[in-house]
């Protein structure tokens, strides 16, 4: 993917290299992004197309938060010491109010066929590959894998300081458990969704940026879109993938959208040498940038 903005140009017009503006962050380089729009109906035509905002909203604690999930990953192989029935036990003993465990299984189907006979299908699921263990009315779900494991938290949501407390306290309780390798990697991922009323709504009022049509389909009508961009940050050993997109649950009077944000290593914890907490710190700060970088005032306002 070239990073040269003139090239894009040349090859998408001067609209095919556009990025989030005034992300604090115009000089953060783009890695890659995938663009997929669905044309079809006409009930947001006016709503779209990439413009200026006067302003980005600055980050600040939205007690209203729109937030649908927050998952951080710690990565480290405990394949080689990964035994399913031993760890559920065990993991069930130490998260004692997450008594809902469900197994992740890999399905797999063969079709045998010889001459003269009926072809015959076999199904089969792999032993487990994963745990997941829930709670009633309890945020926190723990995903024990044999890559190491992700801890979400679900609505409503706390602050960052409550579930990072509880991520580092469930990595440790499954480091005991499982005794994975050493710590690879980390990454923080946040998934919100946001809404406004579709009577006199417009994107350029909320949202900073948004996905153009090309002048030659101009008289097409947006149905939705899908915007995947993949961001080097500089002087950090972070990189950033937004996910910016329409969303089709909900109320037909309202106007929904997914802003996923997900911040990731370039290279292993080893590499860089930063203990994990400071590397979390950090991640969080660039998930803030990001996610404020996307919005006015004005759609602060209404989670604020």
């Amino acid at each position: 993917m070239p990073k040269d903005r003139s090239v894009l140009r040349r090859r998408f017009g001067a609209r095919g290299a556009r990025r989030v503006e005034d992300f604090g962050s115009v000089d953060w380089p783009f890695h890659e992004f995938v663009l997929r729009a669905h044309q079809s109906v006409q009930w947001l035509a006016p709503c779209y197309g990439w413009m200026h905002s006067p302003r980005m909203a600055e980050t600040q604690h939205l007690r209203n938060a729109p937030i649908t999930e927050a998952l951080i990953q710690f990565q480290a192989n405990a394949a080689d010491r990964w035994e399913p029935e031993r760890l559920r036990r065990d993991l069930a003993a130490v998260w004692s109010h997450h008594i809902n465990i469900q197994e992740n299984r890999s399905l797999k189907v063969e079709l045998k066929k010889e001459e003269g006979k009926e072809p015959e299908q076999k199904v089969s699921f792999s032993p487990p590959e994963g745990l997941m263990f829930r709670g009633e009315g309890i945020p926190t779900v723990y995903q024990a894998r044999r890559d190491g494991l992700v801890v979400s938290w679900l609505p409503p949501y706390a602050d960052w300081e409550t579930f990072r407390e509880a991520a580092l306290n469930g990595w440790n309780e499954f480091q005991e458990v499982a005794r994975p390798d050493p710590l690879h990697s980390v990454a923080v991922r946040y998934i919100n969704r946001l809404e406004f009323q579709m009577e006199g709504f417009r994107m350029r009022d909320y949202f900073m940026a948004a996905p153009a049509k090309p002048p030659e389909i101009s008289d097409w009508n947006f149905h939705g879109f899908s915007h995947r961009t993949f961001f080097e940050v500089p002087d950090s050993f972070c990189g950033v993938v937004l996910n910016f997109s329409t969303s089709f649950e909900g109320a037909p009077e309202k106007a929904a959208f997914i802003i996923d944000i997900e911040v990731r290593l370039k290279e292993s914890l080893s590499a860089i040498d930063v203990s994990k907490e400071d590397v979390l710190e950090h991640m969080r700060h660039l998930k803030n940038k990001t996610f404020f970088s996307m919005l006015t005032p004005a759609a602060i306002e209404r989670y604020a």
